[in-house]
């Protein structure tokens, strides 16, 4: 738990959810916001952690984990003196957890419950429960006062699962640390990290599994034949699928063009990275709202992903990137030759990258806040 000095006059407000380390989207989002002076000014944030501070934590080890903090939760004084309870959540096992922090939140204090559905699987999650968990899902979506999504094509998702229950909604994309990344020079970023110079640079950053759709950029790459001699593409991220991976670059002999450039990257050389590149990549199956994209287009770059979750919501113009088709390593080829044959405005791509700065996000979610004191 994160705390922070209280003053008297300002609302209480706890966020609950994941809290680096270990780095993920969510994570990633909580600490973001927690450190906006736009909601500091405006309430008292405190954050307790719930889910993996370690990522090698076996299962079982992790579920006693979760369960000592639900049963210290309802006696922090952080929960008993908060008028606003913000819990970030996902699907699966991300919203089985959040549970019972809603039920408590409800039924023991008077705290209003903003619930926030990150990721991109939510409609499948509840496609896949059986009717009894179904219910379950919607009664906790109604007991909540308000409820944010991370685009705007998930409103209608959760409306239809709400079964007309009435219930304010809120799409808030995620942002970028506007302080972390901006455009520098390429030359100055590729020096520091050791890269060429004179070719074309494509990096790809995220977890290493499946729904990340690496195994399609590597295709990707392959499709596009000689024209991939002066390119070179880092994939940044760790995960389950490294080595074979590492075995489909190497049997494609893709090993001069492709690099897998590890997980384990200090804070503060992902902006390097971003800014390094001329192209910004991510072939995703699945995704929310990804804080990458905004990074990328922070530092200026222009984004070539595919259409999934929230990105299309973004990406409105081909004036900041392209979008190909899911699992379609033909399309994303073709995307990223015309990408690396475009003139790209960068100044113009940070220009309409200024409106996703977490201090805009936590605007916008001041609002909501005090129009849920208020209801």
């Amino acid at each position: 738990m994160n705390g922070r000095s209280r003053i008297e006059d300002k609302p209480n407000v706890l966020m609950i959810g994941p809290f680096p380390p270990p780095y993920g989207g969510i994570a990633t989002v909580i600490k973001s916001l927690s450190q906006q002076e736009v909601l500091q000014n405006r309430f008292n944030l405190s954050v307790y952690q719930i889910g993996r501070r370690d990522s090698s934590t076996p299962f079982i080890s992790q579920f006693r984990i979760d369960l000592i903090r639900l049963i210290r939760f309802p006696f922090i004084k952080e929960f008993k003196s908060s008028e606003i309870v913000h819990i970030h959540t996902a699907s699966y096992w991300s919203f089985l957890r959040s549970i019972p922090y809603v039920i408590l939140s409800k039924s023991i204090s008077r705290s209003k419950v903003v619930l926030h559905i990150h990721g991109a699987r939510f409609h499948l999650f509840y496609e896949d429960s059986n009717v009894f968990f179904k219910r379950i899902i919607r009664k906790i979506l109604n007991m909540s006062d308000a409820i944010i999504v991370t685009s705007a094509s998930w409103i209608d998702v959760v409306n239809t699962i709400l079964g007309g229950g009435r219930k304010p909604l809120y799409a808030i994309p995620n942002g970028f640390e506007a302080r972390v990344f901006f455009p520098r020079p390429i030359e100055e970023c590729r020096e520091e990290l050791g890269l060429p110079m004179n070719r074309k640079i494509l990096v790809a950053i995220g977890h290493l599994e499946d729904y990340k759709g690496h195994k399609y950029l590597i295709d990707a790459i392959k499709l596009l034949g000689s024209g991939k001699k002066d390119i070179a593409v880092y994939i940044i991220g760790k995960g389950s699928l490294k080595a074979s991976l590492s075995q489909q670059i190497r049997e494609n002999k893709l090993d001069d063009y492709i690099t897998l450039a590890g997980g384990d990257k200090p804070d503060d050389e992902i902006p390097l990275w971003m800014n390094a590149c001329d192209i910004f990549v991510l072939p995703s199956l699945d995704e929310g709202n990804p804080t990458v994209m905004f990074e990328a287009l922070g530092c200026s770059k222009p984004f070539v992903g595919t259409k999934v979750g929230g990105i299309p919501d973004i990406i409105v113009s081909d004036k900041y990137g392209l979008l190909a088709e899911p699992a379609n390593p033909q399309d994303l080829a073709e995307k990223i030759k015309i990408a690396l044959e475009m003139e790209w405005d960068n100044k113009e791509i940070s220009r309409y990258a200024s409106q996703f700065t977490w201090e805009d996000i936590s605007r916008k979610i001041v609002t909501i806040y005090e129009s849920t004191i208020m209801q």
